[in-house]
């Protein structure tokens, strides 16, 4: 049924997990304890915060010294040193021009938009995805909310305009520009 039997610093703990595009969820039960924690994030790096609250909750139910918070901190630093490089190598900004033939209305209720900060985003609804251009790459790549690191390609060349949005390296969605 999808639960993992686990222990964590001796403790006896039953898991099951879910996500879906940008959500992760959790639920931990501490049998010996009678307990449980249910944890909804809304990242796509969820399931670390998800593993660190339960962590964390068996430590504080047990009285044990707290460390999955510092531990998982402690494993951050290599990945946030290496976004900050990558950060180095990315245009955060588009100027006006650049951006004016990915602007638009696209299939299902996608549009891109330039805002008055030079920045570039897709959104659908109460979606809202920052487009930075990456050169080294060509493509541009989302880079806040549940779809962090998705890739998403524009042709310009054929009319009309369309974009791919990449996901996972496989090519997700292809959507026309109609306005």
């Amino acid at each position: 049924m999808g639960w993992l039997l686990n222990t964590y610093r001796d403790i006896p703990m039953r898991q099951h997990n879910g996500a879906w595009s940008g959500y992760t969820t959790q639920m931990t039960i501490f049998p010996d304890n009678h307990t449980a924690i249910l944890v909804f994030s809304n990242s796509s790096l969820g399931g670390q915060l998800n593993d660190t609250l339960a962590f964390t909750f068996a430590e504080l139910w047990n009285g044990l010294d707290l460390q999955a918070a510092a531990q998982r901190r402690a494993e951050f630093a290599p990945l946030i040193a290496q976004l900050d490089q990558v950060r180095e190598l990315a245009e955060s900004t588009i100027d006006a021009d650049t951006a004016a033939p990915l602007v638009g209305t696209y299939q299902e209720g996608w549009s891109v938009e330039y805002r008055d900060d030079s920045t570039l985003w897709l959104t659908n609804g109460v979606w809202a995805f920052r487009l930075v251009y990456f050169p080294v790459l060509g493509q541009y790549l989302v880079v806040n909310n549940g779809a962090l690191g998705a890739t998403v390609d524009f042709n310009t060349i054929n009319e009309p305009t369309s974009l791919v949005i990449n996901v996972g390296g496989t090519e997700a969605y292809t959507l026309e520009k109609v306005e």
